[in-house]
């Protein structure tokens, strides 16, 4: 700010000095035969506009100072912003740089000046951010997209573009490192598809229902065993209420369904910590039993229930058989004894 009001003093000094120099050399606009009343009246004109431009002067002054404290701000925004700022020109090579990207790329603001931002990007992820620089200058509106960047030493990290166009061809950029984000998707991916393929890997027909009964996820024997009966399609899937699929049994199982609706309901609604009960799903060909379970979690202070229903036919069979077979035996006893 100094140096700017030191230059508006030399500029006023030299055209004072240049006026000077008019005067001498007879460069004046005042004729010889001017009489004394309209040189005191030139003389007042003059004193005004001597005022006047004093008063232009110092208003420049406060220009320049409030431009000053303009430029000092900007430096403030741009300079010393937390995300990284770089501008580039129409042949993508980097004209300023604020601090934060120096940081990001781990090198000197002089070694990134005048380099070509490509260098700085992954080459699989090149077409990413030309496609979203074309498409940049062709809407004229800002566009952002995800992609890999490259530091100074090599290593790599993710971040978020914002791409705006200014004029002469030049981009401005903005980026945020994302690499703290994209490793929690990974994890939670990885989680995600671990979770799955337990839930695949198990016999039981599982399904997870919230806390209205309706299905959010099921897994392959599910699903599997839905096709293999015919279940009616809207009856057995994702997005379907479990308990008003329950309320469509007819015949001797309505009973059981009817009950176990209730206690999925009562676990659900926290009445009934964990709901176990098992039941006849009969084929017009097959008598088959299930163990129902029925068990509430949350997550996020939302409350789910995780419904298995898994195929108990041999053991109850097996229960029928060893029944039978121990009436036989006690009827063999109880003959044996009347021979002997």
């Amino acid at each position: 700010m100094i140096r700017n009001r030191n230059r508006l003093t030399e500029t006023a000094e030299e055209l004072r000095r240049r006026a000077k120099k008019s005067l001498r050399e007879g460069k004046t606009v005042i004729p010889e035969s001017t009489s004394p009343t309209e040189a005191i009246k030139l003389f007042h004109e003059l004193a005004v506009h001597q005022i006047e431009l004093e008063m232009q002067n110092e208003e420049l002054c406060r220009t320049q100072t409030a431009l000053n404290g303009e430029q000092t701000r900007y430096f403030d925004l741009y300079n010393l912003a937390p995300n990284g700022y770089l501008t580039v020109n129409a042949e993508n090579v980097i004209q300023e740089i604020n601090l934060a990207a120096v940081s990001s790329l781990g090198l000197e603001r002089g070694k990134l000046i005048s380099q070509p931002l490509n260098r700085f990007i992954m080459q699989e992820d090149l077409d990413i951010f030309d496609m979203c620089q074309q498409r940049t200058f062709e809407s004229i509106t800002p566009r952002d997209c995800e992609i890999r960047m490259v530091r100074g030493d090599g290593t790599h990290f993710w971040a978020t573009l914002l791409l705006s166009s200014v004029h002469n061809g030049e981009c401005r950029v903005s980026f945020t490192d994302i690499t703290i984000r994209k490793q929690a998707e990974k994890a939670f991916t990885t989680q995600g598809a671990f979770a799955r393929c337990t839930l695949n890997g198990l016999r039981a027909h599982i399904c997870v229902v919230d806390k209205q009964g309706t299905i959010l996820t099921t897994n392959n024997s599910w699903n599997t065993f839905a096709t293999e009966n015919d279940a009616v399609e809207g009856t057995y899937g994702i997005g379907v209420n479990y308990l008003e699929a329950c309320s469509f049994a007819s015949g001797e199982d309505k009973t059981d369904v009817d009950i176990v609706a209730a206690g999925i309901k009562a676990v659900l609604g926290g009445t009934l910590p964990e709901l176990i009960r098992e039941y006849r799903c009969h084929s017009p060909d097959t008598k088959r039993w299930y163990s129902l379970r029925a068990s509430r979690f949350s997550v996020n202070d939302e409350y789910y229930a995780v419904i298995s229903h898994m195929n108990i036919t041999e053991q109850i069979l097996s229960k029928v058989k060893l029944t039978e077979s121990i009436a036989r035996f006690n009827e063999l006893a109880e003959l044996s004894c009347f021979v002997n």
